[in-house]
């Protein structure tokens, strides 16, 4: 039998030379698996630096896109963002002029609300031009019907115009009744449309009729030398109340 050979190991030397004289020439034995680890590695270094060196552009590249794209998405935001508060700001400002409009309008409509209110409150003076406050006549016995004798039980003021004046609204209203009165020949009443109506007692034709709408100072008789008394009443509901209370008697 012949005798099996042995296999001789390869066995490499790995010479590290040095600059300095002293120390020489070192040298490391390795075997043939280390240097196959070793090409190994030195093989994985390679890879990684030949795809660092190749993707790295590529990343770079990738990047600086998408920064630029960010760029441009926050310059697109800072726009919207100025145009934005430039929008709010003019809504704003339209906001508080119409706020304004809204407040004035309400004031205005208050104010007129106000002045109507006023104006339906019968404190005007029933006639034009001068006049003078009569006692209201008595009623004697057996005379009169039940229009006079409501004039009398109920409080009223009695006046003595001018021929060629006129008798006139008090305040604003609905002319409510025309009809005839048996002490002073016609009456009107009128609704203020608040709870108050006055009536006005005088012997002339009556210059309105049922349903018309008259303001303060509109005319309702017209003094004559046969009609320039005035019997004039206030009611409140339906309470007669004293005119004096409430007509603003000037001079």
């Amino acid at each position: 039998m012949e005798p099996k050979k042995r296999r001789r190991s390869t066995k490499y030397t790995l010479m590290i030379l040095s600059d300095s004289m002293e120390e020489g020439v070192k040298q490391v034995y390795l075997g043939a698996r280390r240097i196959k680890v070793l090409k190994v590695l030195l093989s994985i270094v390679l890879i990684a630096d030949i795809c660092y060196l190749v993707y790295n552009p590529i990343i770079l590249s990738g990047l600086r896109e998408r920064n630029d794209s960010q760029a441009l998405q926050i310059k697109q935001l800072q726009e919207d963002k100025t145009a934005l508060e430039a929008q709010n700001a003019e809504l704003t400002e339209k906001v508080a002029i119409l706020s304004e409009t809204i407040n004035q309008k309400v004031q205005s409509e208050e104010a007129a609300a106000a002045e109507l209110a006023e104006s339906s409150i019968p404190r005007g003076f029933p006639l034009t031009g001068s006049a003078s406050i009569q006692e209201p006549a008595e009623v004697t016995p057996g005379e009169g019907e039940e229009g006079q004798q409501e004039a009398q039980e109920e409080p009223i003021m009695v006046f003595k115009g001018t021929s060629g004046n006129m008798v006139v609204s008090a305040a604003t209203g609905t002319v409510e009744s025309v009809e005839p009165d048996a002490q002073y020949g016609n009456k009107v009443v009128i609704d203020h449309g608040n709870g108050y109506r006055s009536v006005y007692r005088n012997r002339g034709e009556a210059r309105v009729k049922i349903g018309d709408e008259v303001v303060r100072g509109s005319t309702l008789f017209i003094i004559g030398e046969d009609n320039a008394e005035l019997g004039y009443q206030i009611m409140e509901g339906e309470t007669y109340i004293n005119p004096e209370d409430i007509v603003e008697i000037n001079g």
